[in-house]
């Protein structure tokens, strides 16, 4: 490589002028990497075609907010947790439109218009069934000798007693205000104007409700009463901070202990600068990128900073442990530097590209969260590369100009550990190998059956029992208040999209509703209904010439003579919200809630859920698509069993090529790729044992660990045809330790996402860990064990 030895020294000779675009094109990128928010809606994870996210989209624009704000009042008291109650509602009903459209404790309003109107909200068929039945018991009243051939008839009481029944079936709020059955836990419905899925929307809401209940609290204390909010509203404002939070804390952690094995390993902290740099300029390139490109950073790309620091640090960390093994052999600064360049540049360069290649094959899959951590990942690992190749060598010439050679020190040998059991136990290291390898292939053929996690529960961010506990009652009051929302094209249309539901949604919908569901009818029914009503009311005349036992009984059906029809304009605000748009017009929903036998934290549940409601096909032709969190979580499933697959072998074939063409032969090519299926082999036995199933976040392990985990073979492999095979004891001391090192600081970018609030992104951290330690093992015991044993020397 003379013309890229050249080039090195021609670096290492003017080193400023090299930092000068460095620097300028890293501060670009920062400024751009500024710039980006941070979006943890689900939906974002999904493509931005996709129906359901198009359908949610136009549920926000069209409906606003759709889920309230809840409130939770708890304590012993009934009494007094409906009084602070009705006194916080009170409070919250005065504030701005903007902020507070609807506030409820209860079905008061609601309960007295569906009382005054009761008449018409009962079936046209049971208002005929009473006519008849009061017309011919009057007949019998005024002719004795009448024969009554229908005995056997329904009564009027049998009547009236099936038709409350079924009002109590509907209304599960026994005294009308949304509290449980014991009366210690009241809650109170805060709907904003806002969409609940849009990214931050509620913030302000959450801030002004929690002033409110603490001006409610100062004046009336009560130390056995607890105030807090749930609902999805808050959820999301609780998993967004809660990102925010993890996010700091992870990437400080991860600079601070990949900055104390740096220094570690070489000695010096004058090593940490030099390590860091190529990495940071890989993350500050992708950030950069990925603002150009996406503007955003969603649930899964969110933590790339560390994860690419701890990957791409690795190049680095190989060119500079040659660099210090030159130095020590008495070469000057200039040689030292070209030959740790030209010496490592296949390694690196393989290792680097195969864990961009693995990055990349995720920009195969049309799922959001996979494509967007495969550009940003890939991006980032390519710049980091290229970074060590020109950065490192001029920030060397920088720092260590002046350093003697006598002074180059030896930092923690990573290595010998490695060393000692592959070179003097090679045979025990081949059998325990053996036997962990047909244990694992034992455990991953029944595993790889049903791999995937389909309790969403173990995905979402780690809440308190005591919040399970909140959510769980709340529940009992309300059933769900997440429902799955279709909106139509025309108003015409709704009461065929229901129908369609209830019919197709048997044992998975529960309550489907629509605007002429909570009416008493369509105009031309209602009509029909007071024309019966009508009839009834003449038929008192003769009544009351009864008895006075028997007028008192017939008084009950007696309905008002100014009963009008009932126009959606006249309905309560509880009732016709959810079917009113953001400008306060009646806009074509259908509202579909679950059946209770359906989870909304069950994976399989959902794909049930999103199978009835994600596409109707109405009679004209046109089509009505669903949107919500049940969809959204339904097509992210679907996303994984679809795309999954693609990504994964996509990556070990480009790893594969990519090995072939630069392992210096077939033979040397086939030696890595063994050891690396060996390692991923363990690695998804280890996941098999340890429970550990595959969800869309976690998934992106599997094709990453091809990529990355190539990096430890390759280089153990190369340095051991450098040095030739009898010295694999002295490849494992001097290269096993850098590559110890690689691994060491891509399990601390990893690790930092142990720390994080979201299930989901631990277990991604715990399986990419899983595939570090599996691959490490392998290129560093199990290699060298068996290409010693091959070559007959130790």
């Amino acid at each position: 490589m003379p013309d890229i030895e050249r080039q090195i020294r021609a670096i290492v000779r003017r080193p400023g002028m090299v930092l000068a675009i460095a620097f300028s094109i890293v501060a670009l990128c920062v400024v751009l990497a500024l710039r980006l928010r941070l979006v943890t809606d689900l939906a974002a994870l999904l493509p931005s075609d996709d129906p359901a996210v198009l359908a949610t989209q136009r549920v926000q624009d069209r409906l606003g907010g759709v889920t309230p704000l809840q409130i939770a009042i708890e304590s012993p008291r009934r009494d007094a947790n409906l009084r602070f109650a009705k006194t916080l509602a009170a409070s919250l009903a005065r504030e701005p439109k903007s902020l507070v459209e609807h506030v409820a404790i209860g079905i008061q309003d609601e309960r007295a218009f569906v009382e005054r109107n009761r008449w018409l909200y009962v079936e046209l068929a049971d208002l005929e069934h009473a006519r008849d039945r009061l017309r011919h018991e009057l007949a019998l009243r005024k002719n004795p000798l009448l024969v009554d051939l229908d005995d056997d008839g329904e009564s009027l009481d049998a009547i009236e007693a099936r038709i409350r029944a079924r009002a109590k079936q509907v209304d599960r709020y026994p005294d009308g205000y949304f509290m449980t059955a014991d009366g210690g836990l009241a809650v109170i419905l805060v709907w904003p104007p806002e969409a609940q899925f849009r990214e931050h929307a509620g913030e302000a809401l959450v801030e002004r409700v929690e002033a409110v209940i603490a001006e409610a609290r100062a004046r009336e204390p009560d130390p056995a009463m607890r105030v807090r909010l749930a609902g999805s509203i808050y959820d999301s404002i609780l998993e967004r901070h809660a990102l925010e939070s993890d996010l700091a804390w992870s990437s400080g952690l991860c600079v601070l202990l990949v900055s104390l094995v740096v220094a570690l390993f070489y000695g010096r902290l004058r090593a940490v600068p030099l390590m860091a740099a190529p990495a940071l300029c890989g993350v500050a390139v992708a950030l950069g990128a990925g603002s150009l490109a996406f503007g955003q950073l969603n649930a899964s790309t969110a933590f790339l900073g560390s994860i690419i620091l701890g990957n791409g640090i690795n190049a680095a960390i190989i060119q500079l442990a040659r660099y210090e093994e030159e130095r020590r052999a008495g070469a000057s600064l200039e040689d030292a530097v070209a030959r740790s360049v030209t010496g490592t540049m296949r390694a690196t360069a393989t290792a680097s590209l195969a864990a961009a290649i693995a990055y990349g094959s995720l920009m195969l899959t049309t799922f959001r969260g996979f494509s967007q951590f495969g550009a940003i990942g890939a991006i980032g690992m390519a710049a980091a590369w290229v970074a060590t190749i020109v950065v490192l060598p001029a920030l060397i010439a920088v720092v260590d100009r002046r350093r003697d050679v006598a002074r180059v020190r030896r930092g923690i040998a990573f290595g010998v550990p490695f060393a000692m059991l592959a070179g003097r136990w090679p045979r025990a290291v081949l059998g325990a190998a053996l036997v962990i390898s047909l244990g694992a292939i034992a455990v991953v053929v029944p595993y790889l059956r049903d791999p995937f996690e389909y309790d969403l529960r173990e995905l979402r961010s780690v809440q308190s029992a005591d919040r399970r506990e909140l959510r769980a009652r709340i529940e009992s009051i309300f059933g769900t208040l997440t429902p799955t929302i279709l909106l139509a094209e025309r108003q015409d249309q709704t009461a065929e999209l229901a129908q369609a539901l209830r019919e197709r949604g048997t044992g998975v919908l529960g309550e489907v509703l629509s605007l002429d569901r909570v009416m008493p009818g369509s105009p031309e029914l209602q009509q029909r209904k007071l024309a019966v009503l009508a009839e009834i009311r003449a038929l008192f005349a003769d009544a009351r010439r009864l008895d006075p036992e028997r007028v008192a009984r017939y008084e009950r059906w007696e309905p008002p003579a100014a009963l009008v029809p009932v126009t959606p304009a006249q309905l309560p605000l509880g009732i016709v919200r959810p079917f009113r748009d953001v400008r306060g017009e009646l806009a074509p929903v259908v509202i579909a809630y679950r059946s209770p036998a359906i989870s909304y934290w069950n994976g399989r549940d959902l794909l049930r859920l999103a199978a009835v409601v994600r596409t109707v096909r109405l009679a004209d032709g046109s089509e009505v698509h669903a949107g919500g969190n049940a969809v959204v979580f339904a097509g992210m499933i679907e996303a994984i069993v679809r795309d999954g697959p693609v990504a994964t072998f996509a990556s070990l074939i480009g790893v594969a090529l990519l090995v072939i063409v630069l392992a210096r032969g077939l033979r040397g090519a086939a030696i890595v790729l063994a050891a690396l299926v060996i390692g991923v082999l363990w690695m998804v036995g280890g996941a098999a044992l340890a429970g550990e199933r595959v969800n869309f976040l976690n998934f992106i392990a599997l094709p990453l660990t091809f990529g990355i985990g190539v990096d430890y073979a390759i280089n153990i492999y190369l340095r051991h045809r450098e040095h030739g095979p009898a010295k694999i004891v002295e490849t494992l001391r001097a290269t096993g330790g850098a590559v110890a090192l690689c691994s060491l600081t891509t399990t601390i970018g990893y690790a930092s996402l142990l720390v994080a609030d979201s299930q989901g992104l631990r277990s991604f951290g715990a399986l990419a860990i899983l595939g570090e330690l599996t691959c490490l093992s392998v290129a560093l015991l199990l290699l060298p064990a068996w290409l010693g044993q091959r070559r007959g020397s130790r």
